[in-house]
């Protein structure tokens, strides 16, 4: 089982683990941290772990298998 925070976003911890706090909150549907993924309201889809790794492909959302960070 893949453990991810739903907190920002990031795989091997949980949310009361998250160490990042609301600095570090993130959307797993948009990747916006004006929001967390329950809020959204955006019909864009980006991957906040892509952003990050600043990787080529973002147009899937966090919690997605085909993630290269996944």
């Amino acid at each position: 089982k893949v453990i991810r925070c739903l907190n920002c976003q990031r795989f091997g911890h949980v949310e009361a683990q998250c160490r990042g706090g609301d600095k570090a909150r993130s959307c797993h549907n948009c990747a916006s941290n004006e929001h967390l993924s329950k809020e959204c309201n955006s019909n864009s889809i980006a991957c906040i772990n892509c952003i990050r790794r600043n990787l080529p492909k973002t147009g899937h959302r966090a919690n997605s298998y085909y993630c290269p960070v996944f």
